[in-house]
């Protein structure tokens, strides 16, 4: 037999899913803002690396960069760009070259 009393409406309770869906909310912009802070500091920054500072790379001193471009090339991704390079800092190394003998000259003599 069955029971004529109505069966009680199980209420689900959404209490717990919006906690977790706060929580959640709240850890992700958290770590956007941390992210963010991280990126204006210049350290490293995974969301905002965009618009991180760049740092510039210094050029090598003229000398060393002849010697790296007279010695050999084992990899070039464009002969045009790689020839107009050489060029360029052969012509750097040219125009500093009197200033690099009268240097090696002065510290000649100062030894004797």
């Amino acid at each position: 037999m069955k029971s004529d009393q109505p069966r009680s409406e199980k209420k689900e309770d959404y209490s717990s899913t919006r906690f977790y869906t706060a929580f959640a909310l709240l850890a992700f912009f958290s770590c956007r803002g941390l992210d963010y802070i991280a990126s204006k500091k210049g350290e490293r920054s995974y969301v905002f690396s965009a618009a991180a500072p760049k740092t510039e790379i210094p050029e090598a001193p003229v000398s060393l960069a002849v010697d790296i471009v007279l010695g050999e090339i084992l990899y070039m991704r464009d002969a045009t760009y790689e020839a107009e390079y050489q060029l360029y800092i052969m012509k750097r190394a040219a125009e500093l070259a009197p200033y690099e003998r009268m240097k090696k000259n002065l510290i000649l003599e100062m030894r004797k």
